[in-house]
C-alpha cells in the first residue's frame, strides 16, 4: 500500500528569522522605502498590515483570503494608492522567499519520507499564493519535480477547517488510512486529520520554547530586534539534533542564551571597529575562541575587509614578560586566590616548576609535601619572601627577559609592529592584559597603544590605563553603582566562552616561526559536556541573523536585550537547565589546574558555612543559582533563605559604616 505523507510549511520545514512572524512587516516597509523610495513609517505600516489582515478575515466569505484582499484592506487604512499596494506586495513576498528558511530537522523527515518512497505533498493555510511557496520550498531544499502543494487561499479549503484534507484524500485518490501528516499546529496538524482517519506525526519543535518566547516578549526594547534575536534562536535550535540527551540540552540552551549574547556583543565590536577605521582585530585566546568563530559569520555582512586573527596569550604569558621579573612579590595576578591556590600555581604564573627551586623552597621551611597543599597564609609570607632573594630575583629576571624576546618575535610575526589600525578582543573584567601588552609594545618603538573591546570591565582603582578601552555590557570604572543583574556574571560569561585548548603558559621558537605553548589539557571532559556544540551552535545563530543584516542594515542590539535570555537562564534556570550546564568542568586558575563543576547539589554543612562567613575559602560556589536548583528541598530553600540574611546583614552593616563616616 503505497503512502502519502503531507507536510505542513511553516514551521515545519522552513520559517521566518522573526517570531512572531509579523515582526517582518516593519522591514518590508524598510524595503519599500529603500528600494522603491516609498515614504512609509515602518511601524505604522505594521500596525496597519495587522489591521488589515484581522478585518478581512471578519469580514470574507470564503474560507481563506489573498495577500492582494489584505492589501485591499491596506489600501484604506493607510491611504495608499493602487501602485503603492503592488510595491508593499512584491516587496513582502520578495522578503518571504529570501529570508526563510530551512528547519534543519524538518527536512531530515522529509527526506526520510523520500527514501521510504512515500509520495509527497505539501500542505498550508496561507494567503501567500502556490508561487511563492513553492520557491520557498525550492530554495531550502524540500521541493522536487512530482511534489504537490496545497495552498489554502488556491484551494479554497483550509486544514482548520477540515475541508483541506477532503480535498487531498479526494485528488490524490487515497483513503484515509494511506496518509500522514506532519506539521507543528495542536489542532489543523493533529487534531483535525486525525478526525478523518488520518494518520499524524506532530512537529512541535518548530513551535517556541519557553525562552524563546520570553525573549520574543522582552519589552522596552527596539519591537523588531527581540522579534528577529529569537526568530534566529529556533532556528539555530533547530538546524539538527544531537546524539545525547546532555549535547541535546546544550543545544537549546546555546540557542536561547549564548546565541544572542555573543552575536550581540561581537556584532558591536565588528560595527564600532568599522566606524572608527580599524582593520585588524586579536581575538585573545581562549575566551576570543568562540567570539572569532562569531566574527567570521558576522562580517560577511559587517566588513569583510577586516582582518579576524586569533592570538594566543594569557595573564601567565604577557604579565610576566612584561613586569621583566621585578616587583612580583607584590604582582596580585601572582598572589590571586583561586581554590587550587598553592605553591605549585604560584610559581607556575612565573614559568617555574617547584622542582627547579626545590632547595631554596626546602631553606624557606617549604617541604614538597606543602607545594601541592592549599596555600596557608604562613606558607604565602614565606614564599613572598622567597621571591625578594636577589638570587630567586635573578632567576625570574632571567626567565622573564626570555620570554619576553620570544613574545617579542611572536607579536613581530602576528603584525603588531605595522600600520595597520588594530584593537584587541577579549571578555575583560580588569583590563589589566592590555595594559602588559602596552607596555611591551611601548618598550619595542611602537608609540600609539593598542585599544581594547571587552564585554565588561571592572573597578581597577587609580592604576593608569594604556589605550583605549570600550566596554558592551558594563563599565563599573565610569559607573561603580551599577551592577549587571546576573550573580557571579564573570563565571557566567566565562563559561559560554571557553575553548578546547590549554592556556597559553609562553613562546617558543619551531622553525623560522614562534608558536604558543599550551597548558597539558584534558579535552575528554569538555567533549562530553558538549563544548564543540556550543561553538557550533553560535556560530549557527550568528550566521542566521548576518543573512538578515543583508535586508536590515546597521542594527544595535541594546546589551540588556542581547543578554536578557542568558540572565534568565543564569539568574533562575530550570532543574534541566542547572543540571545540563552545572556539569561544565570550570577551571578557575589561570594555570589551568583544578576543575571543578560549574554547579553541583549543596550538602548541608554549607548552611553553617553560609552563617559563619567561610564559603569562599572551604568551598568555591562558581554558580550558586545552579547549586540551589540542584539541592534537593528542603536543604536548597533553608540556604536561599541563609545567603540572602547574610547578604541583607552585608549590606546594612556597609549601610551603617558609610553613614557615621558621612558624620564625621
Amino acid at each position: 500500500m503505497s503512502i502519502v505523507k503531507s507536510f505542513d510549511v511553516f514551521e515545519t520545514l522552513v520559517t521566518r528569522p522573526f517570531a512572531p512572524p509579523h515582526k517582518l512587516f516593519p522591514l518590508v516597509a524598510k524595503v519599500a522605502k529603500r528600494n522603491r523610495d516609498l515614504p512609509i513609517d515602518p511601524s505604522t505600516f505594521e500596525d496597519a498590515r495587522i489591521l488589515a489582515e484581522r478585518k478581512v478575515r471578519k469580514k470574507a466569505r470564503k474560507p481563506e483570503i489573498t495577500i492582494e484582499d489584505i492589501y485591499r484592506e491596506c489600501r484604506s487604512i493607510l491611504n495608499l494608492s493602487q501602485k503603492d499596494a503592488e510595491v508593499l506586495i512584491s516587496c513582502e513576498t520578495k522578503l518571504e522567499i529570501e529570508l526563510c528558511r530551512p528547519i534543519g530537522i524538518g527536512r531530515a523527515l522529509l527526506e526520510q519520507a523520500r527514501n521510504e518512497g512515500c509520495r509527497v505533498v505539501f500542505i498550508s493555510d496561507m494567503y501567500l499564493p502556490g508561487n511563492v511557496l513553492r520557491e520557498i520550498l525550492f530554495r531550502n531544499g524540500c521541493w522536487v519535480d512530482g511534489d504537490r502543494l496545497y495552498v489554502s487561499c488556491e484551494v479554497g479549503a483550509t486544514k482548520r477547517s477540515g475541508e483541506m484534507f477532503r480535498r487531498v484524500l479526494k485528488t490524490e485518490s487515497i483513503r484515509a488510512n494511506q496518509m500522514v501528516h506532519i506539521g507543528n499546529d495542536a489542532l489543523s496538524d493533529v487534531k483535525i486529520p486525525r478526525r478523518f482517519g488520518i494518520g499524524t506525526e506532530p512537529f512541535f519543535q518548530g513551535n517556541l520554547r519557553e525562552r524563546e518566547s520570553q525573549l520574543a516578549a522582552a519589552r522596552d526594547f527596539s519591537p523588531t530586534l527581540p522579534a528577529l534575536l529569537s526568530g534566529c534562536s529556533r532556528l539555530a535550535r533547530l538546524e539538527g539534533t544531537e546524539d545525547s540527551a546532555q549535547h541535546q540540552r546544550l543545544r537549546e540552551i546555546a540557542a536561547h542564551a549564548a546565541g544572542p549574547f555573543l552575536t550581540g556583543f561581537v556584532l558591536w565590536v565588528l560595527q564600532t571597529a568599522r566606524a572608527v577605521g580599524l582593520k585588524r582585530l586579536y581575538f585573545i585566546s581562549r575566551d576570543g575562541f568562540v567570539l572569532l568563530e562569531v566574527a567570521k559569520e558576522l562580517a560577511r555582512s559587517v566588513d569583510p575587509t577586516i582582518e579576524l586573527r586569533y592570538l594566543y596569550g594569557s595573564r601567565q604569558s604577557w604579565h610576566f614578560p612584561a613586569s621583566r621579573g621585578k616587583d612580583l612579590e607584590k604582582a596580585s595576578w601572582v598572589w590571586e586566590w583561586t581554590t587550587s591556590y598553592s605553591i605549585t600555581t604560584v610559581l607556575k604564573r612565573v614559568s617555574l616548576a617547584p622542582e627547579a627551586v626545590g632547595q631554596t623552597l626546602e631553606k624557606a621551611g617549604l617541604v614538597p609535601e606543602t607545594w601541592e597543599a592549599p596555600m596557608s597564609q604562613e606558607n604565602e609570607a614565606r614564599l613572598k619572601k622567597v621571591f625578594t632573594e636577589p638570587k630567586f630575583q635573578k632567576l625570574l629576571v632571567r626567565e622573564a627577559e626570555k620570554q619576553r624576546a620570544l613574545l617579542v618575535a611572536y607579536l613581530q610575526e602576528e603584525g603588531f609592529f605595522s600600520d595597520v589600525a588594530s584593537a584587541i578582543v577579549d571578555v575583560g573584567w580588569k583590563g589589566n592584559l592590555q595594559d602588559s601588552l602596552a607596555v611591551i609594545l611601548e618598550e619595542e618603538g611602537k608609540r600609539d597603544p593598542v585599544g581594547g573591546f571587552y564585554v565588561g570591565l571592572n573597578h581597577r582603582g587609580s592604576r593608569p590605563e594604556k589605550g583605549e578601552r570600550r566596554t558592551y555590557l558594563f563599565d563599573l570604572r565610569r559607573d561603580p553603582k551599577w551592577r549587571l543583574k546576573i550573580p557571579q556574571p564573570q563565571s557566567c560569561i566565562e563559561t559560554f566562552c571557553s575553548a578546547n585548548h590549554g592556556s597559553t603558559l609562553g613562546y617558543r621558537a619551531e622553525g623560522d616561526s614562534i608558536v604558543p605553548v599550551l597548558q597539558q589539557w584534558r579535552t575528554e571532559p569538555l567533549e562530553t559536556w558538549g563544548l564543540e556544540v556550543l561553538h557550533r551552535v553560535a556560530a549557527a545563530y550568528a550566521a542566521e541573523l548576518a543573512r538578515v543584516l543583508v535586508w536590515l542594515g546597521k542594527i544595535d542590539i541594546d546589551p540588556m536585550l542581547a543578554v536578557y535570555s542568558l540572565a534568565l537562564t543564569w539568574s533562575n534556570p530550570a532543574f534541566e537547565e542547572a543540571e545540563c550546564l552545572g556539569s561544565f568542568p570550570f577551571v578557575e586558575d589561570q594555570s589551568g589546574i583544578g576543575a571543578k563543576p560549574l554547579a553541583r547539589p549543596l550538602p548541608w554543612r554549607h548552611f553553617a558555612r553560609v552563617v559563619k562567613s567561610k564559603y569562599s575559602r572551604s568551598y568555591r560556589v562558581i554558580w550558586v543559582e545552579g547549586c540551589l536548583r540542584l539541592t534537593p528541598e528542603p536543604r536548597s530553600s533553608l540556604l536561599r533563605v541563609a545567603n540572602l540574611v547574610k547578604s541583607a546583614g552585608s549590606w546594612a552593616l556597609s549601610w551603617n559604616m558609610r553613614c557615621a563616616s558621612s558624620h564625621k
